[in-house]
């Protein structure tokens, strides 16, 4: 089995309106016998999990569709793929699971006439109410419909975080019709980010990660067939049906992925020859990404972060207005928005938030003009 290990790592929780003490844990990932990697999770912060997710002060490590234009954008990809597949709405029952918010139940039941829509999600934010769906804030077992079955299951950005995604999915089979029954699911791919050495993939709150091909083995141990899928930057869409063949335990064989830890280290190293060779220079340093990656590497790196951020010599930048003027949890610095005039002042961009790498480049090179050879990846690529 191979491993991810760090003794220390940062929690993350997004963002905060106030500074705040930074919490560590340790975590652990490994390769299971079904394929793809799991954290072996502690009983006490797995519990701690569980009960922050049931809180209204809980706080998305990700900003949600409808609660910014980051997470509208989110939110807009995956209706565009949903829409995109034969999946036919009007008359439909339709259960949504682990939502975040009502942003896809409203698109959804304005555009079509579903015969119900029901939202399961302990940590549900309403944003538009309606008549025209029920949201139950409660954690999704088949136990809560004994006599439903519906035609169409959402369930975006939430296996990640589920222990065992094998009894999900045969949990979402259990309601879904037999016939003509889709499931809609949205993960992230870990693939390139396992490669790379991207620390933004790994999290405490994520305990299930996936490639397209060990999500696709997953599924087919489930009875479940793969309709459609595509790969955009870094996240699976996917939309499953149901298979005549019934379940049947397969022996697998995990695939050599290398040593994954040895890219992470890799990375760490590389970020902090990076920035020391920089701040040799008395250049000044803009990190663009105020994300869950860049909260990793100042943590493991040990770089002195109150030398680094005095005097502005480095900033955080990022272009989610939900994040503008919150303070970063592993040093209160102010984060700024990325169309800030400010922003073309500064010597060097090292951009963190690396799925976006491409398009975070073009926009420091249109919007801010900045140099090609300024502006640096926070891993290699």
């Amino acid at each position: 089995m191979t491993d991810i290990f760090f003794p220390r790592l940062p929690i993350w929780k997004g963002v905060h309106e106030e500074p705040t003490i930074q919490d560590f844990y340790p975590i652990q990932i490994g390769q299971n016998d079904r394929g793809y990697f799991q954290q072996i999770i502690d009983h006490s912060l797995k519990k701690n999990i569980i009960q922050a997710y049931r809180l209204d002060s809980y706080q998305f490590i990700s900003t949600p569709p409808g609660c910014s234009t980051y997470g509208d954008h989110r939110g807009k990809k995956a209706l565009e793929y949903l829409l995109k597949g034969e999946v036919f709405f009007n008359g439909s029952s339709i259960l949504d699971i682990g939502a975040g918010t009502d942003y896809i139940a409203h698109k959804l039941t304005e555009r079509f006439q579903v015969s119900d829509y029901i939202i399961v999600d302990p940590a549900i934010q309403t944003l538009y109410p309606s008549p025209q769906y029920k949201i139950l804030k409660k954690y999704f077992s088949p136990m809560l419909f004994p006599e439903k079955i519906f035609d169409i299951i959402i369930c975006m950005n939430c296996i990640e975080h589920v222990e065992d995604p094998f009894q999900l999915l045969m949990d979402m089979k259990k309601i879904l019709r037999e016939e003509y029954g889709v499931i809609f699911i949205v993960l992230p791919n870990i693939e390139k980010q396992f490669r790379m050495g991207d620390l933004n993939s790994i999290l405490h709150e994520h305990i299930s990660y996936f490639t397209q091909n060990s999500f696709c083995d997953l599924i087919s141990l489930c009875g479940l067939e793969l309709l459609a899928c595509s790969n955009q930057n870094g996240t699976l869409f996917c939309i499953l049906r149901n298979i005549k063949d019934e379940y049947r335990e397969y022996n697998m064989n995990p695939k050599d992925n290398g040593s994954v830890k040895e890219n992470f280290d890799k990375s760490i190293q590389y970020f902090k020859k990076l920035v020391e060779r920089l701040c040799e220079k008395n250049s000044t340093i803009a990190f663009h990404g105020a994300c869950n990656g860049l909260n990793n590497l100042l943590s493991l790196t040990g770089i002195p972060l109150e030398k680094l951020f005095q005097s502005e010599r480095c900033a955080i930048y990022d272009g989610d207005e939900n994040k503008t003027g919150r303070f970063f949890p592993i040093y209160p610095a102010k984060i700024r928005h990325s169309t800030e005039s400010a922003y073309s002042n500064f010597d060097h961009v090292i951009v963190s938030a690396m799925t976006f790498y491409n398009e975070i480049k073009r926009f420091l090179i249109q919007k801010h003009r900045f140099h090609d050879h300024c502006i640096h990846p926070a891993f290699p690529i």
